[in-house]
Formats: structure tokens, sequence, C-alpha cells
């Protein structure tokens, strides 16, 4: 079993089962307009604990969890993989505003 914690990181969770792939997107602990503390994997099956316990999947042959860090949505937004390099001095003067919405959003 992995428990994962789902705060202030974006998560995309990709499940294999005869042949299909599902993705599920799960931004900064929230999944379809509800918010989970964790995501669980144990035994073929992906479950989202929070307020209430959602079954993404069953029976799952494989599952890869990828997670998106706030630089690399800032690298996203500008276009740009400066930002790795060069961190706030990457972000162009006047675009603040624009990229702090982006990241709320």
């Amino acid at each position: 079993m992995v428990r994962i914690t789902l705060a202030e990181i974006d998560y995309i969770i990709e499940t294999l089962s005869g042949g299909e792939k599902e993705t599920f997107h799960i931004f900064q602990g929230i999944y379809q307009g509800k918010k989970y503390l964790a995501a669980v994997v144990s035994e073929g099956s992906v479950i989202l604990e929070g307020e209430e316990v959602l079954h993404l999947k069953e029976k799952a042959v494989a599952v890869y969890v990828k997670q998106r860090t706030i630089l690399e949505r800032v690298a996203d937004f500008l276009k740009s993989e400066n930002v790795y390099l060069e961190k706030t001095d990457a972000v162009p003067k006047g675009r603040e505003r624009d990229l702090l919405r982006f990241l709320i959003n």
C-alpha cells in the first residue's frame, strides 16, 4: 500500500487495465470540485480519501503517479525552462500578476 499526501502539488494518476488507460488530474488535492487529503494505491485500487472516500479505479494492472511542482507549472506558463536556472528572474516584468492568476486558478 502506498499513501500519497495531496497538498500543494498537482498529481496526474494514470491507470492501465485491460489495455485501457485512464488519466486522473488532481490539482492541489481537488478532484471534480471536492477536496481530498490523500491518494491510496493498494492491490490495483486507487482511492482518494478526504471528507468522503472515492474509488477512482479498481483492478488496475499498473498505476503511474506523476507530480507537477510549482516550477513545472511556471515553466509551462512561461513556455520556457529558464525558470529552473533563473528562478524568479525568469518571469518577465509586468507578467507577475498573470503568473499568479495562472497558479491560483
